[in-house]
């Protein structure tokens, strides 16, 4: 198993070196940025005509940033170079101190590692095998199965009702007398006889003054006159008011508020892993 592990760390090391190398190589072929800058001041120099001291000074500018951006690509890959060379340090340490285990392992699991059957005349190679894996789908529960509970309201609907407003009663109402006039005949003077002039049936001589008086019959006398009598008296009667009633609109409940419980099935979710088979 040491053997194992100072291969792949022997490996692991070369592959940093490779690497580290394709960048030296990379960072060589470019050309220093004073070599830049000089060749571009000769060539511009070359070419170009007197100009301006505006456009001196613009063209000046320029090539200022263009070597400002060069010497920072130049520090990133001196950064770079010093991080692959910390990498190689610590892979040759790690690599040393496999070797150093490796060497001081007892012989008995050294002879473990060995062939148990080889024949003289046989070499054999110690080969680091790649482990073998597989993909094994499975179900994991992401969410428990729950219960929901969900309040039905209740149900209403409108009627009508009558509504006693004010209840039976009696009164009692006085009920006047009731009269009317009637002509009545009464006697004034009733029916009497007396002594009158002339001649009749019966007769007197006034001796003193020679007159004939004749006794006569006076008829009685009456008036009519208007009276009012009674026709009925005055009585109460008792009178029964029935009740009144108002029609009103209300809401009825038709059915009361239900507790609904709802399950809720647990939700699982399918993972895929690799599981080391050899």
């Amino acid at each position: 198993m040491n053997q194992k592990r100072l291969g792949l760390c022997i490996l692991l090391g070369f592959l940093i070196f490779s690497v580290g190398c394709a960048r030296l190589l990379n960072i060589g072929t470019t050309q220093p940025a004073d070599e830049i800058y000089e060749k571009d001041i000769v060539e511009n120099a070359a070419i170009s005509k007197p100009a301006p001291d505006t456009q001196a000074d613009g063209v000046l500018q320029q090539h200022q940033i263009q070597i400002e951006r060069l010497r920072s690509a130049l520090e990133k890959k001196e950064m770079t170079i010093q991080e692959y060379k910390k990498e190689l340090e610590i892979a040759s340490l790690r690599a040393q101190e496999n070797i150093r285990q490796e060497g001081s392992m007892p012989m008995g699991q050294e002879a473990n590692l060995l062939p148990p059957n080889a024949k003289p005349g046989e070499c054999y190679a110690r080969v680091y095998l790649s482990p073998k894996y597989k993909r094994i789908s499975s179900q994991i529960m992401i969410q428990p199965a729950t219960e929901e509970i969900k309040i039905i309201p209740a149900q209403y609907e409108w009627e009508e009702k009558q509504v006693l407003v004010r209840e039976a009663t009696t009164e009692y109402k006085e009920i006047p007398a009731v009269y009317k006039w009637v002509n009545e005949k009464i006697l004034i003077k009733e029916a009497h006889s007396t002594w009158k002039k002339g001649r009749g049936n019966v007769e007197k001589m006034d001796n003193a003054t020679g007159e004939v008086m004749c006794m006569v019959h006076v008829p009685p006398v009456y008036k009519t006159v208007k009276k009012r009598i009674m026709v009925s008296p005055a009585t109460i009667e008792e009178v029964q008011i029935p009740p009144v009633y108002k029609s009103i609109k209300y809401k009825k409940m038709i059915t009361p508020p239900q507790k609904k419980v709802v399950p809720i099935p647990a939700k699982y979710k399918t993972i895929t892993k690799k599981v080391k088979i050899s």
